[in-house]
C-alpha cells in the first residue's frame, strides 16, 4: 500500500513539475509576442492594453488561459463527458500509432509537418462547431469575447478543449514526434494560435492561403462577439 502511495505521489509531482515548466515557457513566449504586437500595431490596438484594461472579457481570457495551460480545462472536460472522449483518445493512440516523424532526418521537417497537420485538423473541427447547432452552443463561448486578445485563442469551453484534444490525437498518433522535438513543436503550434488572435493586420499571404489557417479578415475582432454560426 505504501509503495502505491509513493508511486502515485511521485507521478503527481512529476506531472505538476512538467505543467509548471510548460506554463513558464509559454508565459515567456506569450510575453514576447505581446511586446512584438504592441510595437507593430501601437499600444491602443494591442492585446496587452486590452489585457490590462481589467474588463470582464479580458479577465475571462486570462482565467481560461490559466485553466487550459494547467490542463485543468482538459480535466473538467473529461469529467463533463464522463470520460468517454478520454477513452476514445486512448484507443486512438493505442491502435493507430505509427510515428512517421520518428524517421524524419530533420527537426525542421518534423515541426513543419506536425504544425500543418494539427492546424488542418483544428480548422475542420472549428468549421464543424460552426455548422452543428449542438456544438455551436459549446463553441459560442469562444466568440463571446468583447475585447480581442492573443489569449482569446485559449478561451474555450472545457468540453471543446476535450474535443480538440481527441481530434488532434489522430494526426499526433499517425505522425508521432520525437521527444527531443516535442516541446518546440508544441510551442510553435501555440505561437500560431496566439498570432491568429493577434491584432496584426495581415492574412499571412501564401502561407495563410495554402499552408496554415490564416487570421480571419477584415479583422479577427469582427469574427467574435457572440455571433451565430
Amino acid at each position: 500500500m505504501n509503495d502505491v502511495i509513493v508511486s502515485l505521489t511521485t507521478k503527481l509531482q512529476n506531472l505538476f513539475r512538467g505543467v509548471e515548466q510548460s506554463m513558464l515557457v509559454t508565459a515567456g513566449l506569450l510575453l514576447s509576442l505581446l511586446l512584438i504586437e504592441c510595437a507593430l500595431v501601437g499600444w491602443s490596438k494591442s492585446s496587452l492594453r486590452a489585457l490590462l484594461s481589467k474588463s470582464m472579457s479580458a479577465w475571462v481570457d486570462i482565467a481560461c488561459a490559466a485553466l487550459v495551460l494547467s490542463n485543468v480545462a482538459l480535466l473538467l472536460g473529461t469529467v463533463m463527458t464522463f470520460g468517454v472522449v478520454y477513452a476514445l483518445t486512448a484507443q486512438i493512440k493505442a491502435h493507430i500509432s505509427i510515428g512517421v516523424l520518428d524517421y524524419a532526418g530533420s527537426p525542421y521537417v518534423c515541426y513543419a509537418v506536425y504544425i500543418v497537420a494539427l492546424d488542418f485538423t483544428n480548422y475542420w473541427v472549428h468549421r464543424w462547431m460552426h455548422t452543428d447547432r449542438r456544438l455551436w452552443e459549446i463553441h459560442r463561448f469562444h466568440h463571446e469575447a468583447r475585447d480581442f486578445t492573443m489569449l482569446t485563442t485559449l478561451r474555450d469551453h472545457p468540453m471543446e478543449r476535450v474535443l480538440l484534444h481527441s481530434a488532434g490525437a489522430i494526426p499526433s498518433a499517425l505522425l508521432g514526434m520525437p521527444p527531443s522535438h516535442y516541446l518546440a513543436a508544441q510551442l510553435l503550434l501555440q505561437s500560431v494560435g496566439f498570432l491568429k488572435h493577434s491584432n496584426l493586420d495581415s492574412d499571412w499571404g501564401w502561407l495563410g492561403r495554402w499552408v496554415v489557417q490564416s487570421p480571419p479578415r477584415p479583422s479577427p475582432a469582427s469574427q467574435h462577439g457572440g455571433g451565430t454560426p
